[in-house]
């Protein structure tokens, strides 16, 4: 049976769905937005005016000769024939083409449809900016990878689906801005699936990193204890290890609500920096703010951590992956490494306090309090290779 290729194409008509078509005449390089579809139309003429024979490239038509094709074969010449055995009586009139050589042009219009659907790149707390775009030529990460095609992948992801809504500067552990676990799920095996369509032949699955602690943030009931006495911040002398009389901490600050209340360095040290600059103005603290992360959304921050890492683990194992929990690296730190405190800023006549500029937030983490330094980055790397040698019986040297 001969085979039949069947195309078919469904035009949505509705309005609500159509509002938003558009088109352009050049290729696209872009990508599609998360959640959108989009369809595209290449149209392709291609044109032959040669063939190639037994005698070498010929016009098309080459043996083809005016003689050849009568009336039998061209309508217009059987209009003609019949015109002229009408108006002239010529019944045994046979009108040819003659001699002459035919002109015989062929051509094919493809018109290849493609569909997009937008699903990982550029949603919310992806952080997708001019940088990433720059660096990945307008291809989401995941279309990257898939570009180069690796035989080995390190995969850590979700560490943005919770930081952003932990960091928001106007409500700070804002439960709306955290990617749902099912969500998460769905958008984290799409990724697992594309790398199986790789050569990737192994590759590690990290999690995601418990982005409460973090020195961008202080407790509650540490601005509470160092406000009555009874705790310290570090500073290059006694007085800069205390807070000045115009800076207030709130009682809401005190345990046991204030352990489990979370003040972003904004919100916190910095406005001891502040009141250290002028000593005139009145700063300080309420832990009731909602610019403060509040034990109820501390709980759904650690919670969503905790989920988003079981699937990972589960996900590793049952694709023959290697895990990896970051979070046990950093709590397995000697104590003080990672500072409770930012190191604040002194003014004269105090004396200097270098680390306040150099390491505000201590050795593992950098400026902002957030990302990690490059000793972490050691750090991690020197766990990633014990990781990938016990998984695939490698032989990984450490890094120095």
């Amino acid at each position: 049976m001969r085979p039949i290729a069947i195309l078919v194409l469904a035009l949505v008509t509705n309005p609500a769905v159509t509002r938003g078509v558009g088109a352009q005449a050049v290729e696209r390089t872009d990508t599609p937005k998360r959640g959108t579809v989009r369809f595209t139309f290449n149209p392709q003429t291609m044109v032959w005016n040669d063939a190639f024979t037994p005698h070498g490239r010929r016009p098309l038509g080459w043996a083809l000769t005016g003689d050849s094709v009568g009336a039998a074969a061209g309508p217009t010449l059987a209009r003609i024939e019949q015109d002229v055995r009408t108006a002239g009586g010529l019944s045994g009139f046979v009108a040819s083409l003659g001699k002459g050589l035919l002109a015989v042009h062929e051509e094919r219009r493809v018109t290849p449809i493609g569909a997009e659907v937008g699903i990982t790149d550029r949603g919310p707390g992806t952080n997708a900016n001019g940088l990433t775009t720059f660096f990945l030529g307008g291809f989401t990460q995941t279309q990257m990878m898939m570009k180069v095609n690796p035989t080995f992948v390190t995969v850590w992801l979700g560490n943005n689906d919770v930081l952003g809504a932990a960091t928001s500067l106007t409500n700070a552990g804002d439960s709306t801005r955290i990617t749902d676990t099912l969500t998460f799920a769905s958008e984290y095996r799409a990724v697992l699936d594309s790398i199986g369509r790789t050569g990737a032949q192994g590759g590690v699955l990290i999690g995601v990193a418990n982005v409460t602690l973090i020195p961008y943030f202080s407790k509650g009931s540490k601005f509470f204890n160092v406000k009555a006495g009874t705790d310290s911040i570090a500073g290059p002398d006694s007085a800069s290890r205390r807070f000045r009389a115009n800076f207030l901490v709130d009682p809401s600050c005190a345990a046991p609500h204030g352990d489990s209340v979370l003040v972003p360095f904004p919100a916190g040290a910095a406005r001891l920096a502040a009141a250290r600059a002028d000593t005139v103005t009145i700063v300080g603290v309420n832990c009731n703010d909602s610019v403060n992360v509040q034990p109820v959304e501390l709980v759904k921050l650690q919670r969503t951590v905790a989920a988003y890492n079981r699937l990972i683990a589960a996900e590793a194992a049952a694709r023959g992956y290697a895990y990896f929990d970051p979070n046990t690296l950093f709590t397995a730190l000697p104590a003080g490494s990672i500072p409770t405190f930012p190191n604040v800023i002194t003014f004269p006549p105090r004396a200097a306090f270098p680390a306040a500029a150099t390491t505000p937030f201590g050795a593992f983490f950098s400026l902002d309090g957030v990302h990690p330094t490059a000793a972490s980055h050691k750090l991690v790397a020197n766990a990633l290779i014990g990781v990938i040698n016990a998984q695939y019986g490698s032989h990984l040297p450490a890094i120095p």
